[in-house]
């Protein structure tokens, strides 16, 4: 059990890593993101992983066309890529904090038990009004 918290906290130190590196690149965000099917386990607890989903494609998509914009066509200023590189930053940091959000809650799960549960021991319902 300790070596795989250090394992996921090797994964949160190489994410954080990559997140505040002053020049991004593509390999940086690669080496952590190939750690994720790793923790496919944490994927029942994710909050907002179809927000962040959409942000990373629309980043990544957003990306060479600014850079064209930028560099090419002379019509952007670098203001523009620094902008889509804040947001990515953002919906990696998203990513990040949500899986952490999601190991903690698994861990609580696994010692009180994944269904509600009254002071006396009993099973508790939910009911909405």
């Amino acid at each position: 059990r300790v070596l795989f918290r250090s394992m996921f906290l090797m994964f949160v130190q190489i994410a954080i890593i990559a997140i505040f590196k002053s020049y991004p690149t593509v390999g940086d965000v690669a080496l952590y993101m190939a750690f994720l099917p790793m923790w496919s386990h944490l994927y029942r607890f994710l909050r907002n992983i179809f927000i962040i989903s959409c942000m990373l494609i629309v980043c990544a998509l957003l990306f060479p066309v600014l850079w064209h914009l930028w560099i090419y066509a002379g019509s952007a200023n670098s203001n523009f890529y620094y902008a889509i590189t804040l947001s990515f930053n953002i919906a990696q940091i998203l990513l990040v904090s949500d899986y952490f959000y999601a190991y903690i809650r698994r861990e609580y799960h696994l010692i009180h038990g994944l269904y509600l549960r009254k002071k006396d021991g009993t099973e508790a319902a939910l009911v909405l009004k």
